[in-house]
């Protein structure tokens, strides 16, 4: 029912930011999130952006499926927010995460990079890290980062899991024992962790072709 009167409105007073910035609104609200971006997109070339506004821009771009655009977004109002009053972690992901969907998996990882040179050793960020690092077929590296993670939170039987995977995939028996043992002890990979033991020297299988990732 809006969106007569919002045309007319767009026709009469289109040079007004507070115009577009209705109609991008009544577009979300009736979950139109394509055209809200375009609509918010609209308003920042009459009036510009803040950071609060971007991150709007980019959680409506994600919802239209469009993650790169999404990520464009997250970074400029990164940006122009600096410090962040929101978990500067959780926002490093959630960046790191939209890179990836946008097959920019070297712009994630240096999000990635950045944010654990802030934060330390977060056992989140480095298991994103990981799964960045694997989907960009760097197994060296992907291992790096699920062993640091696991060494920070030792209670997570996937971190183990994907270390012990990776080091098998890297043909680092102790390392992969290692891992996958304590893998098996989670109930969640166990199995997982058993079939690629299974797979060492010295069992009865011994080292076949290379086992596709657990993840």
């Amino acid at each position: 029912a809006a969106r007569p009167a919002l045309e007319r409105l767009v026709r009469a007073r289109g040079a007004e930011p507070a115009v577009w910035d209705l109609a991008w609104r009544v577009a979300a609200a009736s979950g139109d999130y394509r055209d809200a971006a375009v609509l918010l997109k609209c308003e920042g070339f009459l009036a510009s952006l803040d950071a609060k506004e971007w991150d709007q821009l980019g959680e409506l771009f994600a919802a239209a499926g469009i993650p790169l655009e999404a990520a464009r977004a997250w970074r400029r109002a990164a940006e122009l927010a600096g410090t962040s009053e929101h978990d500067p972690a959780a926002e490093a992901a959630r960046l790191a995460r939209a890179w990836l969907a946008a097959h920019r998996p070297d712009e994630a990882r240096s999000v990635l990079a950045d944010a654990l040179a802030v934060q330390g050793e977060d056992a989140a960020l480095l298991e994103l890290l990981g799964d960045v690092t694997l989907a960009a077929d760097d197994p060296e590296a992907a291992y790096t980062a699920y062993a640091r993670a696991a060494a920070a939170a030792a209670d997570n039987g996937r971190l183990h899991l994907m270390a012990g995977w990776c080091a098998l995939e890297l043909r680092r028996d102790q390392e992969a024992r290692r891992y996958l043992q304590t893998a098996s002890e989670f109930p969640d990979q166990a199995a997982a962790a058993r079939s690629l033991l299974r797979r060492l020297p010295g069992t009865a299988s011994g080292r076949a072709a290379p086992v596709t990732s657990p993840r």
